[in-house]
């Protein structure tokens, strides 16, 4: 009688690293300073292979990227900077002709931070977070009387409407706009702006707006691709209760109340609605309020 004994079971290991696991390594190499043998190997790769076909596409010989007017994603960040392309961002505006702030070519950089302040600028935060500039190359008013009135202390310093942080070691960090803050009934005062762009920068999210001006708890609309809301209706999920959790995660940095407690999810991306972006591709935040209308009252039942 033949005796027919069990195959063994097959055990597969990825072996090969994906691109994503490549870049990674090299972000944990070059912006956290990992010393790991495997790191260090999978780095020099990311800047070999994926660099590469980066560095070409951007042109070719690119020694770095320079990054203002508006702020960067942590992810974009770590990636350029996991390829071995420093990633700078500065601070600037018209009224102070140019650079306020820059951080280091060829020293340490980190994300979220614009750097340290030029010679030429004195810089203070006010009582109420609010970034003002002084120095001979601020400019010294505005052709116009009506935009001139409010535009600076009695002191001479230029008001930024910035929100921003002087961090202990010198550098500046600009947290949002001071006309943008969401103010809770709770008295809880939200800068938008660095929330919206961790959310964005988060699969599947496509942009963000929060939401929540004079209500108890922030809210997010966020835009998501057709072809994922679709994939999650068939499988007989609600698309906000879905999302809510990804969309937490990418706020792990924030304070609790910063977090939204409910999403309003847009099918698209902002660029499908004509009306709700400025010319430099950033959400009007009245104009999408209005075309919301009801809906946002809708969460706040």
């Amino acid at each position: 009688m033949a005796v027919h004994q069990p195959r063994p079971a097959l055990i597969c290991f990825q072996l090969v690293p994906t691109e994503a696991q490549v870049a990674a390594a090299g972000a944990r190499v070059r912006v956290d300073g990992s010393r790991r043998l495997g790191d260090r190997l999978l780095a020099g790769i990311a800047s070999a292979l994926i660099g590469h076909r980066v560095r070409a596409a951007l042109g070719g010989r690119v020694r770095g990227l320079f990054s203002g007017g508006a702020p960067a994603s942590t992810p974009l960040f770590r990636f350029f900077e996991g390829l071995g392309m420093p990633y700078v961002e500065l601070y600037g505006m018209t009224e102070t002709a140019g650079m306020v702030s820059l951080n280091p070519y060829a020293g340490p950089r980190r994300a979220g931070s614009v750097g340290l302040p030029t010679p030429d600028h004195e810089l203070r935060v006010s009582p109420e977070g609010e970034l003002q500039v002084r120095g001979p190359l601020v400019m010294t008013g505005y052709l116009d009387a009506g935009d001139q009135e409010g535009a600076f202390t009695a002191d001479g310093f230029y008001r930024t409407g910035d929100l921003a942080r002087l961090e202990p070691d010198g550098t500046l960090t600009i947290t949002g706009r001071q006309k943008h803050l969401v103010v809770l009934s709770t008295g809880k005062k939200v800068a938008p702006e660095p929330i919206e762009v961790a959310v964005a920068a988060a699969a599947p999210f496509q942009g963000a707006m929060l939401l929540g001006e004079g209500r108890p708890f922030v809210s997010m609309a966020v835009f998501v691709l057709q072809e994922e809301l679709a994939r999650l209706a068939a499988h007989g999920r609600d698309a906000a209760e879905a999302l809510l959790p990804r969309a937490r995660a990418a706020l792990d940095a924030f304070s609790e109340h910063e977090k939204p407690k409910k999403l309003l999810v847009i099918p698209g991306t902002p660029q499908d609605y004509p009306g709700i972006l400025t010319p430099t591709l950033k959400l009007k935040r009245e104009a999408l309020l209005t075309q919301l209308g009801k809906k946002v009252a809708e969460l706040y039942p």
